[in-house]
């Protein structure tokens, strides 16, 4: 199992399961595990409420750039973000819950900008 983001990130495309930028995962990586308070274990979002926090996080940190910027990433919808949410579990990078599956992300559709 990776020690870290970037060894996950490699072990993703030697097992060609990655079509996201480095960035979009360690963007998503911080997003979920910034999702509490400093020094407390990370909270458990529920799919649906992970890609709110997403969209709103995105909006806040890039603005008007926000579409553009997660369109270059290849995170173009709520399943996109599963699918990395996904694979970052499965690298050993995120804790994921019975709940955490592709449908379950499946639900919000294609990011509504705006």
């Amino acid at each position: 199992m990776p020690a870290n983001l970037k060894e996950a990130y490699l072990e993703m495309v030697r097992q060609n399961q990655i079509g996201f930028t480095p960035e979009a995962m360690e963007y998503v990586y911080h997003l979920v595990r910034g999702a509490t308070s400093p020094g407390k274990e990370p909270a458990h979002l529920d799919p649906l409420a992970l890609c709110r926090l997403f969209q709103s996080r995105m909006q806040m940190d890039f603005g008007a750039m926000a579409p553009m910027v997660s369109n270059h990433w290849g995170i173009h919808s709520s399943g996109d973000l599963g699918l990395a949410v996904l694979n970052l579990g499965e690298q050993g990078c995120l804790s994921l819950g019975p709940a955490d599956t592709l449908e379950a992300f499946m639900v919000g559709g294609a990011w509504r900008w705006g």
